[in-house]
């Protein structure tokens, strides 16, 4: 198993450590509570170096890019990205991709051990473009910060206030592009930044990052955060199963844009409202046996979906779930059980929109 440039360092914070997408990261430093209610009330940091990262050269890499992805990439300038899907012919998601314009390059974050997948499906689509794909993953890693003070604290490592950076979009600072940039992220818990550097600047990156009011947080936390936030990730809420309507990944789709592999069918899915089943968040009375991922969803004894992720909210008698159900289920109140082999756990549909509620 191969370990994070930042091993020795979360050793020495007593962190736990687990394997995740085949790399060893922290678990748990001390309490999953209190890393989860600091993520809610201040700043966290995290390993995210499991990410995976790919640059993209070439006079035609945006273009290709653009004809590969859901999303209308031909909108950004440098310094700035969009969340995007690669998708087949059928229509479903192949990977959810972040990518960023550079002046000279394109970033491409995927999921973690999806590098080679995307690298893969984009020379196969490569014919006279000049376009070449690099797997960066080794050569650089990733710090996010995630809390309603990750932006403080992201300005205050930058040495500049970044805290108005739009979603996706990112200031290098380094040498090079991406030898150190900071880049707004999804908000959970209450916001997020990213920090790409180079792994010669980590270990000081995350010293920093402490030291100015971040506090340390694993991967068992961040699960429950997730879930909360309603993030979904490949393997869990996406696969080639599903397309990205069902995902709620909109914001990551163009419709007018034109043509890409998938196109069609995604289109005429959003025009004629063909939609089957909906991602949604769901919460359960927390019994002496949780419901589990891959459980069936009934209503009345009709098998209507299945749950994806399922995650205990700390301080708080429930479970909370992520899972698929039909599209006429889909709706905030509308009561479900989850099917287990001891018997039927009694739950209701309550996100979107997200986080999932506090309370039944």
């Amino acid at each position: 198993m191969e370990r994070s440039p930042l091993y020795e360092i979360h050793k020495s914070l007593g962190a736990t450590f687990s394997d995740y997408n085949g790399l060893e990261l922290p678990r748990v430093y001390s309490s999953i509570g209190d890393e989860y209610r600091a993520a809610k009330t201040s700043a966290v940091a995290m390993d995210r170096c499991c990410v995976g990262r790919l640059q993209v050269v070439g006079k035609d890499a945006l273009d290709l890019l653009h004809r590969l992805t859901t999303n209308n990439l031909n909108l950004l300038k440098p310094g700035e990205g969009m969340s995007a899907a690669l998708t087949s012919a059928k229509g479903r998601i192949v990977e959810h991709l972040v990518v960023y314009l550079g002046k000279r390059t394109v970033l491409l974050l995927t999921s973690p051990q999806n590098q080679e997948k995307v690298a893969k499906w984009i020379d196969h689509y490569t014919f006279i473009e000049d376009v070449k794909v690099e797997d960066v993953t080794d050569k650089c890693g990733m710090i996010s910060l995630y809390g309603p003070l990750a932006p403080k604290v992201a300005s205050e490592i930058a040495g500049q206030d970044i805290r108005q950076l739009p979603l996706h979009h990112y200031v290098s600072l380094g040498s090079d592009e991406w030898d150190l940039c900071f880049t707004r992220a999804e908000a959970i818990g209450g916001d997020g930044f990213h920090i790409i550097a180079n792994r010669q600047s980590l270990q000081e990156l995350w010293r920093t990052a402490l030291k100015v009011g971040a506090r340390p947080m694993g991967e068992a936390a961040f699960e429950i955060l997730r879930v909360e936030y309603g993030i979904p990730v490949y393997g869990k809420e996406l696969s080639e199963a599903v397309n990205p309507l069902e995902a709620h990944l909109n914001d990551s789709v163009s419709f007018n844009k034109g043509c890409y592999i998938g196109q069609e069918v995604i289109a005429r899915l959003n025009t004629y409202k063909k939609v089957q089943k909906y991602l949604v968040g769901l919460l359960f009375l927390l019994l002496e046996q949780a419901p589990r991922p891959g459980s069936k969803l009934e209503i009345d004894g009709q098998e209507v979906g299945f749950l994806t992720s399922v995650a205990q909210k700390p301080g708080f008698q429930v479970t909370m779930a992520l899972g698929y159900i039909r599209a006429k289920y889909a709706s905030p109140g509308t009561g479900v059980c989850a099917v287990e082999d001891a018997g039927k756990i009694e739950g209701k549909v309550v996100a979107p929109p997200f986080p999932i509620a506090a309370e039944i």
